[in-house]
This record gives structure tokens, C-alpha cells and sequence, in this order.
């Protein structure tokens, strides 16, 4: 049941084969038994199931909704009336919104339950989920889950009551044993244990990407059928690349930003995770559309579209030169090439284009992020909004206390040097040349798209996903600009793009390319994306054998 798409859950539930209590109860015993991966900040289990009632109510007068009983998750940066919306900071640690973000309202009114908030970089701030208040997140590929070990431990007794248990649970339980049996259960508790400490110690495993790790684990792991995130940088896809699933970030105004806690309101759009790319699409027809509370979104009307079969014989797909840069590993460029190679046998015209401002893109979005997050953080001052520290000797220190205490060094960071960036003699050396840039970068896009080229092909990200010891050598901002270089000029020009797991490398690890589309031509990229998903038959992550 867990390893349906969406598309297929919904299905069985509005045919009546699936009964969305019982799917919800899967979906959260899945939880429990990867909740090692930290994937989630807050978990809604009895809201969910509560959801899941109401669902099963609705399926038996047969009146379903569209997302009628289906699991879903939830970055913890949108706003979740009365429950915990925390940023993954200490400045937000107990805030309880009292109300819904436009995302959140149209998953719950479309009859979805929410399982929990996912975990993620602090403020969205980075780009391998380890820089959280909860914990780093965690890869599930090629991670070998302590459960599995305790399992094992406490196997081979013949004795059903003793599966999973400890030495020391046996004995509570008065189940008695030969010495062998004791010294071998003994001996196997204690390695148990001490991969449980390994784990909880920083045992190495492969970083979940970010920002928006959380939501990629919960629909890699079959905890969930969808998640959302948000995308600034490349925080969906990012994500997506490194767990194997589908990662959507819609042209900026096609979804609403409301209720969204904003790191970056230029370039901050909210994302979607999916196993497949139809999955996506399903989400994207539900969730888009104008927002009166948002006025960035479009007010062009929304059309909701099926994803047809098609030809794609007519079609001109673009391979950007400048995105073939030094860093980029021989699985990921193997992948690039083979892809493009399919995508001519099958009849399409693959031309090599230019991207020519893609070598100031990094910096560019380094300064315009710093200044907005710097203008965005300045609220959270331990008096109109987030953790108030106890010092009382003046305002000044109050203020001082608390954002020292509520931001890690990454969020203070890039308030420092957007701040300084925005100071009267730099403002117009730093940030009103970087949005001359952008304006660049944009236009590079619109120039290609000129030409007829209907879709660009690129990695998502240069390597597969790193391990932990390896990523967290360097500090968040080595690493952002080294992980981020494909996917933020797509924010800085606000076009649509999709990460697509393509195949595993030799390591056992997804590797995903990246397909970009022209703004507001959404479901067209998605045709494309669906086309080459069927094409790759990437192997998805099987975890039933934790069940």
C-alpha cells in the first residue's frame, strides 16, 4: 500500500479498496519505525487520523474530495493554525500560528492529513538539512536503520514474544533461556546498542540535502504520498536530487506565498514532492491559482490540466554550456549525456545554447539573499516577534540577547553581511548591481526561450548526495554555492523546473537531472518531465521490509 503513487492511492480511495484510516495508520507505523532519519519537527498523528475519520466518513456516502485520505507532509516554514510552526529556530520554537497558509488550506480543504511538519535548515538557510534546532536530517539510501539492528538482537529465540527485545525486556517479560541463548542475546543487545550510539553520535550517512530535506525523506521514506517545501535556491530540488524523487518548483506567482514564512520574498517560491512527476502535477492542479492574500501571484486564471501522452518529435531541448562547470562528478555528466542522447533518438532536436551571466549568478543571488534575509529577520526582535531572552538591563541588550540566542551562526551571518550590503555607501555597489545582474540572468533565459527551445536539460545538483563527514567539513556558505550552482538561476529568472531521478550511480545513490521550462508554462514542463520519467524507470526506494 505504502509504495503506490499518489495518483493511484487516490484511486483506490474514491473505488472504495482503500480505506483512509487504515492507510493513515500505515503511513504513521512507517513513521515510527524511520524516525531516526529526523524528518519531522512536529509529528500531527492524532490530527491526522482525526482527518483520516472524516475521510473514511466522506468515502462511505461516497462524496470523496480530490485528496480525499491522503498523507501528506509540510515544511515547517508554513504557518499551520495551532500547531507549532518553529523554522527549525529558537526565535520560533513555541510559536503557534493562528492560522493556515494558502498551501496548507487548500491540501486540508481538498481532504488531505497532515502527518507533521518536516524538518529543514533553520529559516530555509542552507542546502543539507544539518543545520537544524531538531537535528541534521538524514538520508534513507544506502542508510542502515537501528530498528533493523535491534531487530536482530533480539531474533532467533523462537519465541514471537521476544521479537525486538532486549536482554533486559526478556527478562521483565519472565521469558527464559538457555546460557547460550542468554550470552548470544547478551553479546547481540550490546552491538545494538552501540550502533545506536554510533548513529545518535554522528556515525557517517549521506546528507538528505536542503533545505527542504525533511519533505524529501518523508516521500522517499513512504511515510507520506506528497510534501511540500519551498524554494529560494533550489531547496526543492536540491532535496529531490539527492533522495530520488520528483522535485517541482512552479513559475514564481503560480503558487501562493501566504502564510509562508519568508526567507527571501523575490525569489522564494513554495515547491512540491512527489514519487512521480503525474504526482506533481496532480498537487500543482490543486494548489495553484490567484490569492487574494498574496499579491504576487498571478491574477491570470488557473487552469487545471491533465498530463497527455506525447511525441516529442516537435520538440527542441537546450544544453546550457555554461552549466558543464569544473566540480561536476562523472555519474552526474555520464547521466547528462545519455539523457540528451535519448531525448534525440526519440526525435527531439538537442542544441547546445548559452547562458552567458550563469558565471555571476552565485554571487549575484548570495548578495540579493543576504540583504532580504537581513530585512526579513529584523521582526524577530524578543519583543514584537520570536524568543524573548531574560535580560532586562535595556532594550538594546534585550534585543542583543534574544536574536543570540534565537539564530544559529548561519541565520547571523547572513543578517551581518546583508546589512552591510545594504548600508548607504554600498547599497549601489552590492545590491542595486546585483539586480542589475539578475536582470541579466533573466533575460539570458528569454533569449533562449526566443529561439524556440522549448526545454533546458541540466544536472540538479554535481554529485550525488555526500556523505556527512564530507559535507560538513566546509562551512554553510562553501557549501550552498557549490550545491546551489544549477538550480538558483532558475529563481533569479522565475521559471519552472523539475528534478527527475534519472538512475543509481555505482555507490547505490539517486542521481537526478534537472528539466526547465518557460514561465507560466508549467504543465508543459511537467508533459516533458512525465515523458522522461517513463523513459528512465528510475527504481524507487523499497523500505517494506521495515514494516
Amino acid at each position: 500500500m505504502l509504495s503506490l503513487t499518489l495518483k493511484e492511492v487516490i484511486h483506490q480511495i474514491q473505488q472504495g479498496k482503500i480505506c483512509a484510516k487504515e492507510l493513515c495508520e500505515k503511513c504513521i507505523a512507517r513513521a515510527a519505525r524511520v524516525k531516526e532519519l529526523n524528518a519531522f519537527t512536529t509529528e500531527t498523528h492524532n490530527i491526522a487520523k482525526k482527518q483520516a475519520s472524516a475521510s473514511a466518513e466522506r468515502q462511505a456516502t461516497h462524496a470523496t474530495l480530490p485528496l480525499d485520505g491522503v498523507p501528506v507532509a509540510v515544511k515547517d516554514n508554513f504557518c499551520t493554525k495551532g500547531i507549532r510552526t518553529t523554522c527549525a529556530s529558537h526565535m520560533l520554537e513555541s510559536f503557534l500560528p493562528p492560522y493556515n497558509a494558502t498551501m496548507v488550506e487548500k491540501l486540508l480543504n481538498n481532504g488531505a492529513c497532515l502527518l507533521g511538519k518536516t524538518n529543514l535548515d533553520e529559516f530555509g538557510m542552507g542546502c543539507g538539512s544539518i543545520d537544524s534546532i531538531y537535528g541534521p536530517v538524514r538520508n534513507p539510501w544506502n542508510y542502515h536503520f537501528v530498528c533493523q539492528s535491534l531487530e536482530e538482537a533480539g531474533l532467533q529465540l523462537g519465541s514471537k514474544e521476544s521479537h525486538s527485545m532486549t536482554y533486559s525486556q526478556l527478562k521483565a517479560r519472565g521469558i527464559h533461556m538457555s546460557a547460550q541463548s542468554r550470552s548470544k542475546v547478551l553479546r547481540q543487545t550490546r552491538e545494538a546498542e552501540k550502533m545506536t550510539e554510533d548513529v545518535h553520535c554522528g556515525s557517517d550517512w549521506y546528507i538528505a540535502g536542503g533545505s527542504s530535506g525533511g519533505s524529501a525523506v518523508a516521500v522517499a521514506s513512504g511515510v507520506c504520498f506528497g510534501a511540500l517545501g519551498s524554494d529560494t535556491g533550489g531547496s526543492v530540488r536540491n532535496p529531490a536530487s539527492y533522495c530520488g524523487v520528483v522535485g517541482f518548483k512552479p513559475t514564481y506567482g503560480r503558487l501562493s506565498r501566504h502564510g509562508l514564512i519568508p526567507l527571501v520574498n523575490s525569489l522564494d517560491v513554495p515547491g512540491i514532492f512527489t514519487r512521480t512527476v503525474e504526482d506533481a502535477a496532480i498537487l500543482f492542479n490543486h494548489l495553484g491559482g490567484h490569492d487574494v492574500n498574496d499579491s504576487t501571484t498571478v491574477s491570470d486564471p488557473f487552469h487545471k490540466q491533465d498530463l497527455p501522452d506525447i511525441s516529442i518529435k516537435d520538440l527542441c531541448i537546450g544544453i546550457p554550456k555554461e552549466y558543464h562547470s569544473p566540480g561536476i562528478s562523472e555519474e552526474i555528466l555520464n547521466a547528462w549525456k545519455w539523457a540528451a542522447d535519448l531525448f534525440e533518438k526519440a526525435g527531439a532536436k538537442v542544441i547546445q545554447v548559452s547562458l552567458p551571466h550563469t558565471q555571476y549568478s552565485i554571487v549575484c543571488y548570495s548578495v540579493l539573499c543576504c540583504c532580504e534575509v537581513a530585512s526579513n529577520m529584523a521582526r524577530y526582535d524578543g519583543i514584537e516577534f520570536g524568543y524573548r531572552a531574560e535580560n532586562n538591563e535595556s532594550t538594546e541588550e534585550l534585543i542583543a540577547a534574544s536574536r543570540h540566542y534565537g539564530f544559529n551562526d548561519v541565520v547571523q551571518g547572513r543578517i551581518f553581511a546583508g546589512n552591510y550590503f545594504l548600508l548607504r555607501q554600498n547599497y549601489e555597489k552590492y545590491f542595486m548591481k546585483a539586480q542589475k545582474v539578475r536582470r541579466l540572468i533573466s533575460e539570458d533565459f528569454q533569449k533562449v526561450y526566443s529561439k524556440k527551445v522549448d526545454i533546458l536539460l541540466t544536472p540538479t545538483t554535481p554529485t550525488e548526495a555526500p556523505l556527512y563527514s564530507w559535507f560538513s567539513e566546509q562551512d554553510n556558505r562553501t557549501r550552498t554555492a557549490e550545491q546551489d550552482v544549477y538550480t538558483q538561476p532558475v529563481n533569479m529568472a522565475g521559471v519552472p523546473a523539475v528534478s527527475v531521478p534519472v538512475r543509481l550511480s555505482q555507490a547505490g545513490l539517486p542521481v537526478s537531472l534537472q528539466l526547465i521550462g518557460q514561465s507560466f508554462k508549467d504543465h508543459d514542463l511537467l508533459t516533458v518531465a512525465k515523458w522522461f520519467e517513463q523513459q528512465v524507470k528510475f527504481p524507487r526506494l523499497d523500505l517494506s521490509y521495515l514494516d
